[in-house]
């Protein structure tokens, strides 16, 4: 049931992706549109989530098997997934080094063991690479910090 369960999940993921992929355009193999990869990538996901779906009905497990939910895990995926998506929304209306230490503080909640000090090293380290990598080695005209007012 469990490996239904996920299958279903997947296709459905699939689905936030192979929609408005379709509504930019394919293209052709010469020349792929802007909505080649995510629709091949989602088309990818779904036979996937297909091959999942169906060894869990050629797989019989117990007749009473239950899905159970790991409460652990639902907490790192919480977190983890608050921390993408709040830093896409922080990149543009604080900057780059604000978003990047909201992504790293949030991700880290998922871990019930996290300490303050690493967390803040780590968001430090990030700053760094992350300055590195767009401002130094590809010039990004991306804000470091977007001021207020």
């Amino acid at each position: 049931m469990k490996d239904v369960v996920g299958g279903l999940a997947i296709i459905a993921f699939a689905l936030l992706f192979l929609i408005p992929g379709l509504g930019y355009g394919v293209g052709s193999m010469s020349q792929p549109g802007s909505g080649g990869l995510p629709v091949v990538a989602a088309v990818a996901m779904i036979l996937l989530g297909l091959g999942i779906g169906a060894s869990g009905f050629i797989r019989r497990g117990d007749e009473g098997q239950a899905v159970s939910i790991n409460m652990s895990r639902v907490r790192h995926i919480t977190f983890v997934g608050v921390a993408v998506i709040g830093f896409a929304f922080a990149i543009e209306s604080l900057g780059l080094i604000p978003a990047t230490v909201f992504a790293v503080v949030v991700s880290s909640l998922a871990d019930p063991r996290s300490r303050i000090l690493p967390t803040l090293v780590l968001a430090g380290f990030m700053i760094l690479i992350i300055w590195l990598i767009f401002k130094v080695g590809l010039s990004s005209t991306a804000p470091l910090f977007v001021r207020p007012f």
